[in-house]
């Protein structure tokens, strides 16, 4: 299986992103800017995780899946999870546009 191009990019970001802060953590000991580094990395490791599961959930995240839709943007099935649904009932695909349940 081959992964969606917007998530291989992702990946290539987190990669990038823990390169750089594996590196700032050899050469300084500024514990703002690492703290600053170490946010940066969680938030492209929260992004990844996210966007994988709704272009590749594993078979234990199938039973969070809310609604399955096909991204017209992407060109790809995007699969939504019930704790994405907004307060009015619909869900946000993962390129940006609105999605209605």
């Amino acid at each position: 299986m081959s992964l969606h191009p917007a998530l291989e990019a992702r990946f290539e970001a987190l990669l990038a992103g823990w390169r750089g802060h594996e590196d700032l953590r050899r050469r300084s000991h500024d514990v703002r800017m690492l703290a600053a580094s170490r946010a940066r990395l969680d938030r492209l490791r929260a992004e990844v995780a996210e966007l994988r599961i709704a272009l590749h959930p594993d078979d234990d995240e199938l039973d969070e899946i809310a609604l399955v839709s096909r991204c017209g943007t992407w060109d790809t099935l995007v699969f939504h999870r019930h704790i994405d649904r907004d307060p009015t009932g619909s869900f946000r695909c993962v390129c940006g546009d609105a999605v209605m349940a």
